[in-house]
């Protein structure tokens, strides 16, 4: 009987089909060992899109946190789900299962006005995050902008972004060391010179220039 490969090679095996869904799909019914690894990949980038059956289908299929892919995604997307709930945001909830995003996008979130609280529990998801775009989205942009302390590129895209003049910088401010993308907003000098100012509240007296 021929010895299996050892697990080094089969990894390898794994990573070299990371480009490859299909595939990786069907590595995860052919052996229970490699579910781990072909996970890493296949959960990488996850999206949630305008159907609140999205969400349910993700807590049915995964509802133990500690079990949970989520930890593999670096890329989370979210875009015209319904109302998030608190049991959600809680410690075993499925939006802090993703602690580990490093690209998140916020697309049509609290456009109903009775429910912009409800988006609260997205502040600091991911202490990871580096890059945020908030499109057409209802919320509070500049506290859900420090609430990511490692954050660097910036993207808003026709966000509510009413009273930006009474911003206060926060004590601790992202980095903002990167890229800074606005488009179609209202009062777009007022938006600036908020963003500036927390970048030069955060910056060092050697840091280098500021957005690109």
């Amino acid at each position: 009987m021929s010895c299996p490969p050892p697990p080094e090679i089969l990894d390898l095996i794994i990573d070299d089909l990371h480009d490859e869904p299909a595939t990786l799909k069907s590595c995860c019914v052919v052996s229970k060992s490699w579910v781990p690894r072909a996970r890493k990949y296949l959960f990488s980038h996850v999206k949630f899109h305008s159907s609140k059956s999205h969400v349910e289908l993700w807590k049915k299929t995964f509802p133990d946190p500690s079990t949970s892919p989520a930890h593999h995604t670096r890329t989370l997307s979210i875009r015209g789900i319904p109302v998030v709930t608190a049991a959600d945001a809680g410690v075993d909830g499925w939006i802090r299962t993703f602690h580990n995003v490093e690209h998140l996008r916020l697309d049509r979130l609290g456009e109903d006005p009775d429910h912009r609280a409800s988006l609260v529990p997205f502040y600091g998801l991911s202490p990871t995050v580096r890059f945020l775009s908030l499109v057409s989205t209802s919320i509070d942009v500049f506290d859900l902008i420090c609430s990511f302390p490692l954050l660097e590129d910036l993207a808003l895209i026709s966000p509510n972004i009413a009273g930006a003049d009474r911003w206060n910088t926060a004590s601790t401010s992202p980095k903002l060391t990167g890229s800074l993308h606005l488009q179609s907003i209202w009062g777009i000098r007022s938006v600036t010179n908020r963003l500036c100012a927390l970048r030069m509240a955060s910056a060092s007296p050697r840091s280098g220039s500021g957005f690109l």
